[in-house]
């Protein structure tokens, strides 16, 4: 049949499992692991995987487990593998890029007793490594080369998660670059140059839509009732002053087509739906500012804003249809270049040393090794947490930074 088959450890990491099928058209693959590594749920979502991007058929993606730590026992499995397909006339490549220690030198001595081809790839560069040339034989000679690079939602798949397009905030989404990024980069002025009012001023316009308009376009409120709900803006002359900026400032962006106050009545209204959006979601400016300026620096094959990621990878509906209860987070901003994505967090205000741990503990649940971890502050961090954030591998942006 002269079919090219890769033999392999099933590792945690799940873009190990399937980098050579991504860079090369593999007729078969053999995973070899232990039962604990190799779940029935990991298995499953690298089938999937294997099938919708890699184009193999289910029969002919195997999973082979090994209960023993003998180095003897794993070497005749191996070489049971390698028999039959050579009877079969298969060519059989044998890739050590992930795996346990024993495996490995198993797959070794495999390799050296069968003069079977052997490589490990350097995911991160993307870069093959054949480790036994003299063999005459190599992968790049027998298999047809390809790059597949996984786009975010199928990345996120490749983990065992998903994105909950159900909980997704379609207001994070802005199609239409031309038409808003004046008015982004209008509103990025200004809330850097009100930064520490910024979030309550846009926190005030959130508050007073919930309770005062019924179109969520225009709010109308008698100056009473405002009064009532807001005096701390009107009776202290600094907030006063930081108020007026801030409604003079969001006008000239072109967020607010009407505005008056006087004696009676409040009346505002939004521009449009992003301009509302904009304005009462104190962080989705700099969200979008730091989208923007990731996506121009043209260094990033894709990215993504306010991605809801379930951890399960199952979208779960209640009995009427509606989005059920889902354990799942969210992640400000995603950015991808090849196979390699990078979390960022984008933290508005003050900053609070919990930021560091959330981001980590989502980015651990996939596995750190090929995640980047960031975080986009408006706000100086204190040193302790630049330490910490140096220790647990978390690069840090201010607002003056070029993002990554």
């Amino acid at each position: 049949m002269n079919n090219n088959v890769v033999i392999e450890f099933f590792d945690n990491e799940p873009l190990e499992n399937l980098i050579t099928c991504l860079n090369y058209e593999m007729d078969k693959v053999v995973y070899i692991g232990y039962p604990q590594t190799m779940t029935e749920k990991k298995r499953q979502d690298t089938s999937e995987s294997l099938i919708s991007l890699c184009g193999l058929s289910q029969d002919n993606i195997e999973y082979i487990e090994v209960n023993d730590n003998s180095l003897g026992v794993i070497l005749e499995i191996i070489e049971q593998v390698i028999v039959r397909e050579a009877d079969n006339k298969n060519q059989c490549f044998i890739d050590i890029t992930g795996g346990e220690d024993l495996v490995l030198v198993a797959l070794g001595q495999a390799s050296v007793l069968f003069k079977a081809p052997m490589h490990r790839y350097d995911v991160i560069n993307n870069e093959l490594n054949v480790l036994n040339p003299e063999l005459g034989i190599k992968i790049t000679d027998k298999a047809v080369p390809r790059r597949i690079n996984v786009d975010i939602e199928n990345l996120i798949r490749v983990y065992g998660a998903r994105i909950n397009y159900n909980h997704q905030s379609c207001k994070r989404t802005v199609d239409d670059r031309d038409k808003y990024i004046d008015m982004i980069n209008k509103l990025w002025e200004v809330s850097t140059d009100i930064t520490y009012k910024w979030n309550s001023m846009c926190g005030v316009l959130n508050r007073m839509l919930k309770l005062y308009s019924q179109d969520k376009m225009n709010i109308s409120v008698s100056m009473k009732d405002f009064n009532k709900t807001y005096s701390s803006i009107l009776n202290d002359d600094r907030n006063q002053l930081y108020w007026n900026k801030f409604i003079n400032a969001v006008k000239k962006a072109g967020c607010i087509s009407t505005y008056s106050a006087n004696n009676k009545y409040f009346k505002l209204s939004f521009s449009s739906e992003i301009a509302r959006n904009l304005l009462t979601d104190p962080g989705l400016v700099l969200e979008l500012h730091t989208y923007f300026g990731l996506m121009e620096k043209g260094e990033y094959d894709e990215c993504l804003t306010g991605v809801h990621i379930d951890w399960d990878g199952e979208i779960h509906q209640d009995i009427t249809g509606n989005p059920g209860d889902d354990v799942e987070n969210e992640i400000d901003v995603i950015a991808r270049k090849g196979n390699i994505m990078t979390f960022i967090s984008c933290k508005n205000g003050e900053f609070k040393k919990e930021a560091l741990y959330e981001l980590d503990a989502v980015v651990s649940h996939f596995g750190e090794k090929y995640i980047h971890k960031c975080i986009v502050a408006t706000q100086p961090l204190k040193h302790a947490d630049i330490m910490r954030a140096q220790e647990m591998g978390i690069v840090i942006c201010n607002k003056t930074d070029v993002i990554l």
